[in-house]
């Protein structure tokens, strides 16, 4: 599998700068803050502004709260992602995954604002955007998964993906947090289902 890796750009260029990003929260104090993206969204921002803050739907995918949060996305994102990628190629599983999580980020700030958040909340991590894969897995249903995963050669893989959807979920640690994730879900049918259809 490794070996192959090569052919996938996407996911070793994604994967490769989460892989910095976590490894630059532990040199550098205030790097994990710094991109995360925090409601209310003003209170923590570099500058104030709004460009800063849309920038931050997107930074935010790229880092993690510790080793078990960066290793289980990390984990999810190869798994599926190659399977994923005989079906879309790199520019689809870019909108794909960074949609999801954009929109996920989206969600997360709907939710703050709507219940009212007393305390500064802030998300991190690429659970929305990995969701955002399992939902192409789910619409797309990939054929070449045993090709790297035999030993998972009778399981379907619309199965596995459903299980962490619903995995990711129940984990959640706070309601605004699950509602980043229900976004990440949304976003990502969604934007399989414009794929689909264009």
């Amino acid at each position: 599998m490794f070996r192959k890796l090569s052919e996938y750009p996407f996911l070793t260029t994604v994967i490769g700068w989460n892989i910095l990003f976590f490894l630059l929260g532990y040199l550098i104090p205030d790097w994990i803050d710094l991109f995360a993206l925090h409601y209310p969204a003003a209170t923590r921002s570099l500058t104030g502004t709004v460009l800063v803050d849309i920038f931050r739907l997107f930074s935010y995918t790229f880092v993690h709260s510790g080793w078990h949060h960066f290793f289980t996305n990390m984990l999810w994102l190869l798994f599926f992602g190659i399977a994923l990628h005989s079906r879309l190629s790199s520019w689809k599983m870019m909108a794909l995954y960074f949609g999801s999580g954009m929109i996920g980020g989206a969600f997360f700030l709907a939710a703050a604002a709507i219940w009212g958040a007393t305390a500064p909340v802030s998300l991190y991590g690429a659970s929305s955007a990995v969701l955002g894969i399992c939902t192409g897995i789910i619409m797309f249903r990939p054929r070449r998964w045993s090709d790297y995963y035999p030993f998972f050669k009778k399981v379907p893989v619309t199965l596995i993906a459903w299980g962490v959807i619903i995995l990711f979920a129940l984990c959640s640690s706070d309601p605004y947090s699950l509602l980043a994730h229900v976004g990440g879900i949304a976003g990502g049918f969604a934007i399989c289902f414009i794929m689909r259809n264009s």
